[in-house]
Formats: C-alpha cells, structure tokens, sequence
C-alpha cells in the first residue's frame, strides 16, 4: 500500500519553489481541482488523464485528484494568464489546475524537445508507475498502445504503410478502412470534435474513454488473479487415447475467474511442460462446467464421444427414456438436454458459457466430477469396453442393451452391434450405474 512519506504540499499555498520541490521529488500535491489540455484531446491526453485518477500512485501524488475536473483550456487563455512554459505550469498549479500537453510545461512534449515521450508516458515516470512487475502486467499494454499510436497516429493505413514501408493494396486498405471505422482512437476523436465546447457533453465523453481504460485494467487485474490461483489449483488425469499411439493430460480446475481458460493455455506454454494437454476441464462453484479440446491434438469429432456418454447420463439421472442410436446419429440431442451444448465446430462442451450465463449447473446435483472425468476417459479411449464384454466386443459380437455401454451411442459399438435399439428392461440409471459412470440413485 502506498504511504505518504511527507506532509502534503497544498498547492494553492506553496510558493513556485516549494512546488517545483515537491512535483520532482514524489513529495503528494494536494488540491488539484482541475486537469487541462488543448482542445479536442486524444487518447493520449485522455489516457494521462486517467492515471492520474484512478491509479492508486496518481491518487498517492495528487491526493483529491480523483474528483478533479478534467476540461479544455485553450493556448490563448494561458498566454493571457501568463501560464506558459515550466514557470507556469507551477503558477497553473498554484491555480489548482495541472496542466496535460499543453502551455510547455514538464507534461508536454510539444514544445519540449530534450525528451521526445507522450503526455502518457511522462505521467507514468512521474508517477514510476511501473515499478512492480504487477503494475506491468495491468497497466503496461495500454502504455505501449497509447506510446505506439502517439509516435505513429491513429489512422491504421498511414500506420501499416509507415511500419511496412511499401504502398499497400486496394484490398488492404479496404479492410483497414472498416477496422478504422470501430478503432477506439479514431471515435474518441470524432467525439472530442462533435462535442466542441460543450461541457456537458465533455464529462460524458470523458467517462466513455475512462471506461474504455477501465475495462483492460479490469480484465488484467483478473489475469493476475486467474494465475495465482491456477498455481494452487490443477489436477492433471492422464487419458489414454490408443488412435494417437501417445499420452495427454485431461487438466482438472476448479475456479470462477472467467478468463482462467485463457491463463491456463498460456501457463501450460509457458511452463514448457513435456506432457501435452488434450482436454481442459473447468468448473465453477454453481456447478456449471466447461470441457475445451486442445484443437492441436483432438479433433471437435471425437469429443462428440464424451457429450453423449454426459447426455444419456443426464437423461439416466432423471429416469427419461435414453436417446437411441438413430437420434444420436442425426445430431438431436442438443435440445433432448439442453443444459449441456455441444459446439460441432469446435468440439466444446458446456454446462453454461458467457452467453448462456442462466443455465442451471449440473455438478454437485444430477453429475460429479467424476462422472465428467469418466466420460471423458472412455470417450476417448476408442478400444474401451466394460471389463464384462470386452472380449466379445473386440471378436464383434455386440451384447446389445444387456451392455451398460449400449446406450451411449459410441462410434465403437456402431462397429460392433449386431441388434439396433435392442432394450433389457433395465432402465437407465441401472445402465450408467454398471458402466460405472453414474456414482448416484437415479
């Protein structure tokens, strides 16, 4: 936590000297009550804006900054306050205002060549924003985007042609045209044109770019916190996957992060693991669940295998009639347990998703863990057959329904029935039950 290590400096009172001693020596400036810039800011001018309001180091440094206005100031009222170059920049402060790339001052690169950095990156020295490795990870993708595109500009053509150096292709620039169109950059600026001197309209746009910002920091902030607990939290299942004639890891993990999938991806990477991950396997508290192929080793098709050893499972619990093979052939199985989806395209299976947020978890009510972790094993593993009827299976001689396997439909057994849509009498939990994959009373 960041502690004053000096008295605050109210810069409504303190002599240009005493300002001038504070602002280089980290010594907190209290009552700042405005932010200026120019007319029609940038991202750049917007994005200094915010770290000096919403970064605990700005708020450490400015104490009340927070609640300051930020507004345009234009060069012809400072030259009339007599607030230009670094002389007035403090005079401006003793006016409760600090001034952002404008009127010469330390914070402005225009007219202060000796070093050439954006109003952005000036505030983060100032500030030494990026002391910890983890004010690197929230704050520094921003500050090389806003550093990038204040070097460069933001219009993405001039750009691409400047870094490639060669004239690009009509095809190109049409698709640069319609990215440009979304870029936050260019509409930010639209908006600071449209607005013109409205003030209203001003603090609304303001609170559009602070969001903007808000929104990375926030989801980096969740990065940090995905990966601390991914560090205390996995589970690693080995699968047997005979076809692949090799062995993969089936990661277990339990979290409410939402972009743990992504850490967990970039983790197994990074760790530089010599076991290849084939499936991973998340779960949230409300029983929701997630299983995500890697699409390097298996393909959407064979995890069509686990989806429906976990419906007729499903279907097996609530003592309803199981799919037959011809329903599970022609895809209709979807909207026969609606709680579990299948992505044909990506071989995804889930209980829930961020477009699907209210759909009811089954973990810890009608599936467990283990449930899921079995029904990925043995839809997997290709050569599987329940200990019972293996050696029939493999000489292809299918024991139809009296097989606690029968039910799910697999592609092995279509190779091996003799009787389609054969049925003992059991019902279906008593099948799941024997298979070993429903550990409950249906």
């Amino acid at each position: 936590m960041l502690q004053n290590q000096s008295p605050v400096i109210d810069c409504r009172r303190a002599t240009i000297d005493e300002l001038k001693k504070a602002y280089y020596n980290g010594t907190p400036i209290g009552g700042i009550t405005h932010i200026g810039t120019h007319y029609g800011p940038h991202n750049d001018e917007y994005f200094a804006g915010y770290l000096f309001q919403n970064t605990p180091e700005g708020k450490h440094r400015f104490p009340g900054i927070e609640n300051a206005l930020f507004g345009p100031i234009s060069r012809y009222e400072l030259c009339k306050r007599n607030l230009l170059g670094e002389d007035g920049f403090f005079m401006a402060m003793q006016q409760a205002s600090i001034l952002l790339l404008t009127g010469n001052g330390p914070l402005d690169e225009h007219d202060n060549r000796k070093e050439k950095k954006s109003c952005a990156q000036r505030v983060v020295d100032l500030l030494d924003l990026l002391r910890t490795s983890e004010n690197r990870k929230i704050y520094g993708d921003l500050i090389q985007y806003v550093n990038y595109e204040d070097n460069n500009g933001d219009n993405l053509i001039q750009c691409l042609s400047r870094t490639q150096n060669r004239r690009l292709s009509p095809q190109e620039c049409t698709v640069l045209r319609m990215l440009q169109t979304g870029s936050f950059a260019q509409n930010l600026k639209k908006g600071a044109e449209a607005v013109g001197n409205d003030v209203r309209e001003q603090s609304e746009l303001l609170k559009e770019a602070y969001r903007f910002y808000k929104n990375h920091v926030e989801q980096a902030k969740l990065f940090i916190k995905a990966e601390k607990a991914y560090d205390k939290n996995e589970n690693m299942i080995e699968l047997v996957i005979p076809n692949k004639q090799e062995k993969f890891i089936l990661l277990e993990i339990k979290s409410d992060i939402p972009v743990m999938n992504k850490v967990v991806h970039n983790k197994w990477r990074d760790n530089n693991r010599e076991k290849k991950l084939g499936v991973l396997f998340l779960h949230k508290s409300n029983g929701q669940f997630v299983l995500m192929p890697n699409s390097q080793h298996i393909r959407p098709d064979e995890m069509r295998e686990i989806a429906k050893i976990l419906w007729q499972a499903v279907l097996g619990v609530r003592s309803q009639k199981p799919l037959c093979f011809s329903e599970l052939e022609k895809n209709q199985f979807n909207d026969s347990v609606p709680e579990i989806y299948f992505d044909e395209n990506t071989g995804i299976i889930s209980n829930g998703s961020k477009v699907d947020p209210d759909v009811p978890g089954l973990i810890g009510k009608e599936l467990t863990i283990n449930d899921v972790i079995k029904a990925v094993r043995v839809g997997l593993d290709t050569e599987y057959f329940p200990t019972r009827f293996a050696t029939n299976c493999n000489l292809g001689k299918c024991a139809g329904a009296e097989c606690p396997m029968y039910n799910f439909g697999l592609n092995r057994c279509h190779e091996v029935r003799r009787v389609k849509n054969e049925r003992n009498g059991a019902t279906m939990g008593t099948v799941l039950k024997r298979a070993g994959l429903l550990n409950k009373q249906s």
